[in-house]
Order: structure tokens, then C-alpha cells, then sequence
């Protein structure tokens, strides 16, 4: 149990001699006075836990001390997101949204940038300079793609409508969409006439044949300037409101038209219409036309219909009538143009048959037209009965007219009774200036009687 050495430094263990080779346990185990010498490994500091350790805190230990790792390769020891490998994505504008093809591996932490978990999404952001530009953001308009859809301003845009005359309401066939108000168009859609700025909501309505008001209704409240009736097989329009106008009278296939420029009629008892306007001409024994105040013009077109009895009964104003066309009058029925005898104060009134326009009466119907001026047929022009009186007056009333003028003038026409009618012709012209004659037939006019009495008086 006795060696010549003594160099064992454990004698109670086998495996401890100096021939032993040192392993890592804290022993000396080739008793040289050195514990682990040349065996022990280097640990290096993990503080934040992410496996990664800190090269500059190590520790030598046979066993990994706690806290401690093999590795040296952590580049931040203080947070656990920086370490080897770490994908980083780019959140500028901090809004939890990556710009897409924006990751980078890296172990240190990027400006700007995040890990995944710290994100809603790793990609889709479109802007990553503004925060308020994401694909979870709510679309406003704005004129950006504000949810990274690829579409602007979906869904959200307002409609504009033109304002041309600039009074503040839209026309709703012209729009525009957009964020704001383009120049010259509005918010809202209620013009009705976006020519004209006086025509708009709110305005007020007047008596002028428009909706004014843009309510829908033309005229409301409004007196009418005109009243036609069509009881009792006649048809009488009347002049209410005096303003001194042109009517215009006219065939309009088998109706008679009526047209006054910016006046308005009311048809037996209905609502202010803007003229003109058609009235059937079938059945109807008579037309009368009353004028009012003012001093207003009658123009009578062509008829290619038989017209039926026509009374124009004149009012206290100066008024004109002209047969600009050819009529025959139905069998029997009048042409009655006293225009003196209709009120107490009959205006300066005048008569005019057109050249080549001829004014033909049958049967027994009578032609009686009667001025306080003068009364004109031009060349090719013609008044015609058959049995029914024709009387033609100019100047004739208890108070003559005044300046100068003609009384009867036929130029180149024809005035004829062909059959049993009377007829009479008294002229009488102004006061003044020279040729003032009470009735001038020229350029080969005629005045024909039948067998009924002539009578042609001029002054």
C-alpha cells in the first residue's frame, strides 16, 4: 500500500494523480495545483434574455452559470428585439403599418423601423410619411388614396352642380364630383333656369309666363292677362289687364291660335298659362277678340279653314288690326270691325287688309269695319260679300280725327258686293298737310256693287 513517490495530491480518489488528465469539475485533477486549467468555458452575459450574449460581460464556468450563454453575438444586450437575425420592417410615420418591401435583416435597430410585433401589418402602407394613410384608415375626401386601396376618394365624394348665372342654385343635369365646391358649381340642385339669375328658389313670382319661383307652378297667384271661353260654341278672348300688346292670330291645323309675347291666358276659369295656345276650331259660330286700354295690335294670319262669324270690338286705346292672309268666311257667317262703337272713349283706330290678302263672305253674311282713322287694301287685296251688307267707315265718328291721313285707301284692290247686299263707302281724311283725301282709289282699284243699293261718300 507504500510507492517511492509523493505526488499525489488526492489520495482517497483513483481517478486524481498527476498522470490524470484535468477535466472541468473543479477538482485538480493532475495535481499540478491547478484547478480546471485549460478546460473551463466562456460564458457570455444574456441580460435581456433574447439568447444572444453581451461579448464585453463574460464569465468561465465548467457549466452555464445562469444568465449567461454560449454565444458573443448579441449587438444590444439591453433589449431583446435587437439580435441576430431580426427582421426589421419601416414604420416612418408610426401608424402600426409597414411599408411593403421595406424589411430588413439586422441585429441593431434600424431608424424608423420595427419588428413584426410591434406592427398590425408588416405591408400596404402607401405612405409611409403620413400616419393618417394606412390600409386600416378611413377613406375621406380628400384627393388621397387614403386606405391604400388604390382608389381615391371612393365612396365619399360629394356631388357639385352648375351655377352658371351665378345665383347660388345648381342646374341638376350639369354635375361634377369632387371634395369641394369646383369653381361655379354649387351644393344644391334647385335652379330651374341657370341662364337667368333673376329665376331661382326664393324669387319672387310675377306674372310673366315662367316659374319664376322654380316651385313647379307658373304664375301662381297671378292674375292672367288674358280670359278665353269656348261655351256655347264661341270662342271669346279678352284683354284684362290693358297693357297695349300684338295678339297674334293664327290657323294652326284644325284650331285657332292665339299668341301674345310674355302674356299669360286663363282658359274658361282655369289657372294663368303662358301663351300662346291652340283652341279647336270644330263647331265653333263664332270668334270675339276685346281689346282694352293701351294701344294694341291684332295680326290676323291666313286661314285655309272657313272661319266663322269674327267680331273684333275695340277698346279706349289706339288700336290696329291687319288681315296679313287670305280668309273665307263659312256660309253666312259676319266680319264685324266696328271699332267706334264698343266704348264711350273709342281710341284712333286703323285697319289694314294686306296686299293679295282677300276677305271673302258668303251667303248672307255681312262685312261691316269701321275706323276712327283709315282703313287700308293693299294691291291684289280684296273684301267680298255676296247678299250680306259691306260697309266700310273711316273718320266718321261725331268727333273727327285729327293729322294727317287717308280715309279709305285702295291701292290697286277690290272692294265687291256680288249678289243682293248693300254696299257703302264713307271716307273722310286728316286735317292736315296736302292729299288728305276722305277715300283715294289707285293703281286700278275697284268698288263694285251687286243689285243691292251703292253708296260711296268721301270728304
Amino acid at each position: 500500500g507504500y510507492v517511492a513517490n509523493s505526488t499525489d495530491c488526492n489520495d482517497n480518489n483513483f481517478n486524481i494523480k498527476p498522470s490524470a488528465t484535468e477535466v472541468c469539475d473543479g477538482v485538480d485533477n493532475d495535481c499540478d495545483g491547478t484547478t480546471d486549467e485549460g478546460v473551463l468555458t466562456t460564458w457570455y452575459r444574456d441580460f435581456d434574455g433574447d439568447t444572444f450574449g453581451n461579448p464585453a460581460m463574460t464569465q468561465q464556468a465548467c457549466s452555464q452559470p445562469v444568465g449567461y450563454v454560449a454565444n458573443s453575438t448579441d449587438c444590444n444586450d439591453n433589449n431583446p428585439l435587437e439580435k441576430p437575425g431580426q427582421v426589421w420592417y419601416r414604420d416612418t410615420d408610426n401608424d402600426g403599418y409597414a411599408q411593403s418591401g421595406s424589411a430588413l435583416t439586422q441585429c441593431s435597430r434600424p431608424v424608423g423601423y420595427k419588428v413584426a410585433g410591434e406592427l398590425t401589418s408588416t405591408t400596404g402602407d402607401c405612405n409611409d410619411n403620413a400616419s393618417n394613410v394606412n390600409p386600416g384608415a378611413t377613406e375621406i375626401c380628400d384627393g388621397q388614396d387614403n386606405n391604400c386601396n388604390t382608389i381615391t376618394d371612393e365612396n365619399v365624394t360629394n356631388i357639385y352642380y352648375r351655377d352658371l348665372d351665378g345665383d347660388g342654385f345648381g342646374n341638376p343635369l350639369n354635375t361634377q364630383a369632387g371634395c369641394t365646391a369646383p369653381t361655379g358649381y354649387v351644393a344644391n340642385d334647385d335652379d330651374c333656369n341657370d341662364n337667368n339669375f333673376n329665376i331661382k328658389p326664393g324669387a319672387t313670382e310675377i306674372c310673366d309666363g315662367v316659374d319664376n319661383d322654380c316651385d313647379g307652378s307658373i304664375d301662381e297667384g297671378c292674375n292672367p292677362d288674358y280670359t278665353i271661353t269656348t261655351t256655347g260654341n264661341a270662342i271669346v278672348i279678352t284683354d284684362v289687364s290693358g297693357n297695349g300688346e300684338t295678339l297674334a292670330v293664327s290657323q294652326s291645323g284644325g284650331d285657332i291660335n292665339f299668341n301674345v309675347a310674355s302674356r299669360t291666358y286663363a282658359l274658361n276659369g282655369g289657372t294663368a298659362t303662358a301663351f300662346p295656345v291652340n283652341v279647336p276650331l270644330s263647331g265653333v259660330t263664332s270668334i270675339t277678340i276685346n281689346t282694352a286700354a293701351g294701344n294694341d295690335i291684332i295680326n290676323i294670319g291666313a286661314f285655309t279653314a272657313n272661319l266663322p262669324s269674327l267680331t273684333i270690338n275695340g277698346g279706349t286705346g289706339d288700336d290696329t288690326v291687319n288681315f296679313n292672309g287670305n280668309i273665307n268666311f263659312a256660309a253666312n257667317a259676319n266680319l264685324d270691325l266696328d271699332m267706334q262703337n264698343d266704348h264711350a272713349s273709342p281710341g284712333v283706330d286703323q285697319i289694314s287688309v294686306s296686299s293679295n290678302a282677300n276677305l271673302i263672305l258668303t251667303g248672307t253674311g255681312e262685312a261691316t269695319l269701321k275706323v276712327s282713322r283709315s282703313l287700308f287694301v293693299g294691291s291684289g287685296g280684296s273684301l267680298k260679300t255676296e247678299n250680306g251688307n259691306l260697309t266700310l267707315e273711316a273718320n266718321q265718328q261725331a268727333t273727327s280725327a285729327t293729322g294727317n291721313f287717308l280715309g279709305i285707301h285702295l291701292d290697286g284692290s277690290l272692294v265687291e258686293c256680288t249678289g243682293s247686299g248693300e254696299l257703302t263707302l264713307m271716307g273722310k281724311g286728316g286735317n292736315t298737310s296736302a292729299g288728305k283725301y276722305g277715300i283715294l282709289m289707285i293703281n286700278a282699284a275697284q268698288v263694285k256693287g251687286g243689285t243691292g243699293a251703292t253708296s260711296i261718300t268721301g270728304a
